[in-house]
């Protein structure tokens, strides 16, 4: 009976097993540990006591004060490297749990059969930027399992047709967890306005409601960022950091940045655009009243991706996540063995587009185990890699996106 319990859920314990395999090598067979990403999250805790008022002199920090007093109450109390570990050790908890959320989202988004919901968790448990999360010791999981949370809550609620309301407590919670990451994410402001205006209704009856949920967002921001309510200084620092790609010497797009430097003019000229490409992709996302919260966010995951200037290759885990549930609605889950590739043949490449991009490493480690990628033609084919999987992953959604509308105008015929 155990070992039957344990067969069946082997769907879900491969992927466990595979981040298991990640964090274990980066937490015991990497020697040089990579302290900056956690060096900065610790700096800025300390900084909470030292002088809060300059917390953002702490070089690298561009978050909230919330993701500062987090680690002021907890983490940078500790000794640095006891801190480090236990760090990583939420981390890794965040990453299992990741898998676990991803799971029963695609359980709600009726993909039913454990071999199908297989085929998309072994994509987001493996790859470089699985092992770039893990190596730098970030807090992107923590960031994506929060995100898939609130999706998996409003799926439950949409899936019992409004049967439970969404009381005081339930937007508190959602709220609340949302505002916390983006302390840990500011870019991700726009989702918040994506699902803020999703929320809202326009029913007359409900506007009392709508007061409580704008009352909801505005406390919990004030009562977890208070700091910029006492030092209203760090407000103008803080967002200064939207600019921090200005700093570097290369356009900060994952899939441009090895080969296109330009000045710092420029850098800041294209941040302007990218801010304003971002902002246009969320006013369409939210006038689109057809789209549930789960397909909103991934579309502005998929815009995200292509035009972020804001660490979206170290977010890659989140936004590829996210653009994986474009894809579900597009399996043909009836099909089965030989048949299943058959049918679902631009299906599978956009999945395998998608593994590409997990799997893809980044330069400074490619050379090292593989110098003949220097020379050239192989140098063009790698500096073209992050494109050649993007081409293809967009290709066949717009292709399956485009099938279905088709057989929709011929059944309405």
């Amino acid at each position: 009976m155990f070992l039957r319990k344990i067969y069946n859920q082997t769907y879900l314990i491969i992927p466990i097993i595979c981040i298991n395999f990640y964090a274990l090598i980066c937490l015991f067979f990497v020697s040089n540990k990579f302290y900056y990403d956690f060096e900065v999250f610790y700096n800025a805790g300390r900084q909470v006591f030292l002088d809060p008022a300059h917390l953002y002199d702490v070089i690298g920090f561009y978050y909230m004060p919330n993701f500062a007093i987090l680690f002021a109450v907890s983490f940078s109390l500790m000794p640095f490297i006891v801190s480090y570990y236990l760090w990583f050790f939420v981390n890794y908890i965040s990453a299992i749990f990741f898998i676990i959320e991803f799971n029963k989202v695609l359980n709600l988004m009726d993909i039913k059969k454990k071999s199908h919901r297989f085929l998309f968790l072994i994509i987001i448990s493996n790859g470089m930027l699985v092992y770039h999360n893990f190596f730098f010791n970030q807090s992107k999981y923590l960031v994506g399992l929060i995100l898939l949370v609130i999706v998996r809550r409003e799926l439950v609620y949409k899936e019992t047709n409004g049967e439970f309301t969404k009381d005081i407590k339930y937007f508190m919670i959602n709220y609340g967890l949302f505002i916390f990451i983006l302390g840990l994410a500011p870019y991700f402001i726009f989702l918040l306005i994506i699902y803020f205006i999703y929320d809202i209704r326009n029913k007359e009856e409900l506007k009392n409601k709508n007061l409580i949920v704008v009352s909801i967002i505005v406390f919990m921001f004030i009562f977890q960022n208070f700091l910029f309510i006492i030092y209203p200084s760090l407000i103008f620092e803080f967002i200064n950091g939207f600019f921090f790609p200005v700093e570097r010497e290369t356009l900060m797009i994952f899939y441009l940045q090895e080969f296109i430097s330009v000045s710092s003019t420029i850098i800041f000229l294209f941040t302007i655009i990218i801010i304003i490409i971002l902002s246009v992709i969320t006013l369409l996302l939210v006038l689109n009243k057809s789209l549930e919260i789960h397909e909103k966010f991934s579309y502005f995951s998929l815009g995200y991706l292509f035009f972020g200037m804001f660490s979206t290759y170290g977010h890659g885990v989140i936004l590829l996540a996210f653009i994986l549930l474009l894809f579900t609605p597009h399996m043909d889950q009836k099909a089965k063995a030989t048949e299943f590739i058959k049918s679902n043949k631009i299906f599978l490449i956009g999945l395998i587009s998608i593994a590409g991009l997990f799997f893809v490493p980044f330069s400074y480690t490619a050379y090292r185990h593989f110098p003949l990628l220097k020379v050239y033609p192989f140098s063009l084919f790698f500096l073209l890699r992050w494109i050649f999987f993007l081409s293809i992953m967009t290709i066949s959604l717009i292709v399956l996106k485009l099938s279905d509308r088709s057989k929709e105008s011929l059944l309405n015929e």
